[in-house]
């Protein structure tokens, strides 16, 4: 990308940010997404957190509408899943979406998986089997990909098979599935929330970063994209006292 291309990049993400209409969180989704993973082990201490998936249904019950509460990120270390909420305005804080979270705070992540699995079945064969999770995810997954499944497959073989299948709408799940299938997720792990916020709320249970704590990460960054993204984007839109 030359100078020219990437200012004009960074330029519309801050005009688009601005714009009535426009869903900022998931403009800056997308660009926070490669660096997710290093801002939360920075932010939380923890350099075992690796990122697995995005856009993870919550489900706690039939009574939950799952589509309404899907956690921006999932990632993990060997004890914990965290389920992580992107909030790119104040005003996008809702107590109803905080209390589907609550629900499953400091749950075995083994019933929001099964119901995850469950969803997919659904949509592409009956189930009828009983195995727990991490089996039923690689049968899924085997079976659906069939003779061209191998452990070296990776996400752009994936992408090529969604689109000759023309996998569309619900189906589309299957990324997530193959995501948590190629990290080796397992169900055996305590749920954790997270907020990624402009500023923080009075909710002493609730972990949080603020982005002007991510800012602070600079110095810290070990990688030039999490630099480039707080230099160009964040900085601008969230560093306290900046007018960019």
């Amino acid at each position: 990308m030359t100078k020219e291309i990437e200012n004009e990049f960074v330029e519309a993400v801050l005009n688009d940010y601005h714009t009535a209409a426009i869903k900022s969180e998931v403009l800056l989704d997308t660009l926070i997404t490669p660096a997710i993973e290093e801002i939360l082990s920075l932010a939380l201490d923890n350099k075992d957190i690796r990122y697995i998936t995005k856009e993870f249904p919550i489900f706690k019950d039939t009574k939950v509408d799952w589509r309404s509460c899907k956690a921006d990120y999932l990632l993990s270390d060997e004890k914990h899943i965290y389920l992580v909420e992107l909030k790119t305005t104040n005003s996008s804080y809702r107590d109803s979406q905080y209390a589907n979270y609550k629900n499953v705070r400091g749950e075995n992540f083994k019933k929001l998986g099964d119901s995850f699995l469950s969803l997919l079945y659904k949509e592409y064969k009956p189930d009828d089997d009983k195995t727990d999770f991490k089996d039923k995810l690689n049968r899924f997954i085997t079976t659906e990909l069939g003779d061209e499944v191998s452990d070296d497959m990776d996400i752009s073989f994936l992408r090529s098979w969604m689109k000759r299948h023309r996998i569309s709408g619900t189906k589309k799940y299957i990324m997530q599935a193959f995501q948590m299938w190629k990290a080796g997720l397992s169900a055996d792990k305590t749920i954790e929330i997270v907020y990624i916020v402009p500023e923080k709320k009075n909710i002493s249970e609730l972990k949080q970063v603020s982005f002007q704590e991510i800012i602070e990460l600079y110095d810290r960054a070990g990688s030039e994209y999490l630099k480039w993204l707080i230099i160009n984007v964040l900085t601008p839109l969230f560093k306290k006292g900046s007018d960019q």
